[in-house]
């Protein structure tokens, strides 16, 4: 598993949101010049999170976007299986994936599904809140 300059993005983008709330809109402009992300790249990452209902965003005047829920209320894997998909360590343990002919004898599958389980765990106990800590 390797985690893509989105998914990084997204992370740096919403603890961003979560430490300037003041209960207004943040223009992206804003979140780009802090975070040195290209304009270009956030309007490709913030409808992610709109879609998944992790910020809200409106256009305009006083447009911008901010959180829906608390840092705390943010696990980071919600946040990186949104924008990276599935966080699966091999393909036979994505979501939907069909069934290997193997998994009966596969030796090593107990072994990946453990360091899936972890990875997953370990994400989903870390939140924006806990980064914001740091």
């Amino acid at each position: 598993m390797k985690i893509s300059s989105r998914g990084r993005y997204a992370l740096r983008v919403m603890i961003d949101l979560a430490e300037h709330d003041d209960g207004a809109y943040i223009p992206m402009k804003e979140v780009a010049q802090r975070q040195d992300i290209s304009l270009k790249y956030l309007e490709k990452i913030l409808p992610l999170l709109v879609a998944g209902k992790l910020v809200e965003g409106i256009h305009g005047k006083g447009g911008g976007y901010r959180l829906t829920r608390a840092p705390k209320d943010y696990p980071i894997g919600e946040i990186l299986r949104l924008t990276e998909g599935d966080l699966a360590p091999v393909a036979c343990l994505e979501c939907n994936a069909e069934q290997c002919v193997r998994t009966a004898d596969c030796r090593t599958l107990p072994m990946w599904s453990e360091l899936n389980r972890r990875v997953n765990e370990y994400l989903d106990s870390v939140t924006i809140g806990d980064l914001m800590k740091q």
